[in-house]
């Protein structure tokens, strides 16, 4: 098992070449954690009465509860003894951020609903292929490797 990993995200973060190892994949999940138990004792208490008037405090508890199970998820896929390849952690990361964000902004009336409304099944539709690659990272990782090996013979 290789503690760092680089692969192309084409078709979904826009191109973009990710390094992920062990260490950067804890980070990602402390941040997480962190910021979802201090985002949820803001929503219950600082953010509670705004909330509550907009109707908007089931969602706002949603948004920390999905963060912080992902949170703690990617802490356990960072593990040392982890064969769960990083593409399921990039997905996980970028799914919670996309998810969970749309839904504090769409809570506090921040930003255009038109836009951040469907931004938000995107978001859980990328948890969710993470949660299916970590279900499959043998066959998940052989294709990446093949598709890495084929793209260094063109080069």
């Amino acid at each position: 098992l290789k503690s760092f990993d680089c692969i192309t995200i084409s078709p979904i973060l826009c191109n973009i070449e990710i390094k992920m190892s062990n260490h950067v994949l804890q980070r990602i999940a402390a941040v997480l954690g962190s910021s979802g138990v201090m985002l949820g004792a803001f929503g219950a208490h600082a953010l509670k009465q705004t909330l509550e008037e907009r109707g908007s405090l089931a969602m706002w508890q949603t948004a920390c509860m999905y963060q912080l199970f992902h949170a703690a998820a990617l802490m356990g896929m960072a593990g040392e003894n982890s064969y769960v390849r990083p593409m399921a952690g990039k997905l996980m990361s970028a799914g919670t951020a996309i998810f969970s964000g749309s839904i504090y902004f769409l809570s506090l009336g921040i930003g255009p609903k038109a836009v951040l409304g469907p931004v938000t099944p995107f978001g859980g539709m990328l948890m969710i292929a993470g949660w299916i690659l970590a279900f499959f990272p043998k066959i998940v990782d052989q294709e990446f490797s093949d598709y890495q090996e084929a793209d260094q013979d063109e080069s």
